[in-house]
């Protein structure tokens, strides 16, 4: 038995909700490697250092919001693309940038900052990476285009 290029392993039922389940095998098991340590969401080794690709992109597109739907579907799609735990790109809340500083005017980047969260990156050694974020410096660039033009030109930047 096949679905949609797996084989299927089988059916089960959630004896709580009566929903019935099909098995099919992992369709990351292939990258996951005891090397990139395990998810803290379902035990299995990462496929990446400190990176699941079964949990961590649906984590990523969580709990958050820009305000505006088309710029958040637009950052949600690279979330879901994302393979590594460095590469995600996120919305960053103005108010998570302090000590704002003017750059020349003339200039695209109109201000340095400082991100409180910071930029991911992954600490520990093989098998016990982990996800960890460090304060960082950052540019501020200023975007020359209306909201409606904002998606455009995201999609030329990335």
């Amino acid at each position: 038995m096949q679905s949609n290029g797996n084989v299927v392993y089988g059916i089960t039922q959630n004896t709580e909700t009566n929903q019935y389940i099909i098995v099919i095998p992992d369709e990351f098991s292939s990258r996951r490697n005891d090397s990139n340590g395990k998810c803290i969401y379902c035990e299995h080794y990462n496929t990446s250092p400190a990176w699941c690709q079964s949990c961590d992109p649906w984590k990523a597109t969580q709990e958050w919001t820009s305000g505006n739907d088309e710029v958040d579907n637009f950052i949600k799609e690279f979330q879901f693309k994302t393979t590594e735990y460095e590469k995600v790109i996120e919305w960053i809340p103005f108010n998570k940038l302090i000590d704002l500083q003017e750059i020349n005017e003339e200039s695209d980047l109109v201000f340095t900052a400082t991100w409180v969260k910071g930029v991911r990156i992954i600490k520990g050694d093989s098998g016990k990476y982990m996800q960890s974020r460090s304060i960082s410096s950052v540019d501020l660039m200023k975007l020359n285009c209306s909201q409606t033009d904002t998606l455009e030109l995201f999609e030329n930047v990335s």
